[in-house]
């Protein structure tokens, strides 16, 4: 087919907007080119009650928008703990994030799959807490570490409501137990080390 220089020019640029900006409406439904906005701001403050007790909290926004109707808003906050003497340190820290959808996950076509847009960020909550203290001048050392943490809205894949294809939801909830064990005894002559690590999927 003929076209005139000026069409051809118009086309050109359609088809490298990446390289030339934002491509021309008439020729739009001829590429996949889409804005994303993507906004994030994350506060947070210390509190110290006393030399040996602090306390920090924080939180994290995160908000994106695909055209004009796709996309996520999360809150994360953050809180934790900690309370120390000379030989003795307690921590516990609390916090929520979240791990947003892949591409492919959202758009993939392949494997009798069906796209969805509508897929939202999995969200994790963790909370740990730890021990940690030392005995006879510091020969002899511990920290014991126990956590948990929740994925809400984990993508699973299912059958699609007319069956015959492959459709992805935040359907999931995966909750983990587990557990850190550091021991240590030093003298002059010998040295001795336990490690230990417990985890319990459920």
């Amino acid at each position: 087919t003929k076209v005139s220089k000026e069409e051809y020019d118009e086309l050109s640029n359609s088809g490298l907007a990446e390289e030339n900006g934002q491509p021309s409406r008439l020729y739009l439904n001829r590429n996949n080119n889409y804005k994303i906005n993507d906004f994030g701001s994350f506060i947070q403050g210390n509190l110290i009650i006393d030399e040996n007790f602090h306390i920090n909290a924080g939180i994290r926004y995160d908000r994106q928008m695909i055209r004009n109707d796709e996309g996520y808003e999360v809150f994360e906050p953050r809180l934790g703990i900690v309370f120390a003497s000379n030989n003795f340190t307690f921590k516990s820290n609390y916090s929520r994030g979240f791990q947003n959808v892949s591409l492919y996950n959202r758009y993939s076509t392949g494997g009798n799959r069906i796209p969805n847009f509508y897929l939202e960020p999995e969200q994790i909550e963790y909370l740990d807490l730890s021990i940690m203290g030392n005995l006879l001048n510091e020969k002899f050392k511990w920290n014991l570490t126990g956590f948990a943490y929740d994925v809400k809205d984990a993508i699973t894949e299912g059958m699609a409501p007319k069956g015959g294809y492959n459709l992805l939801n935040n359907e999931g909830d995966f909750i983990t137990f587990g557990g850190l064990a550091n021991i240590k005894y030093r003298a002059k002559k010998f040295r001795f080390d336990l490690n230990a690590t417990f985890l319990d999927p459920l």
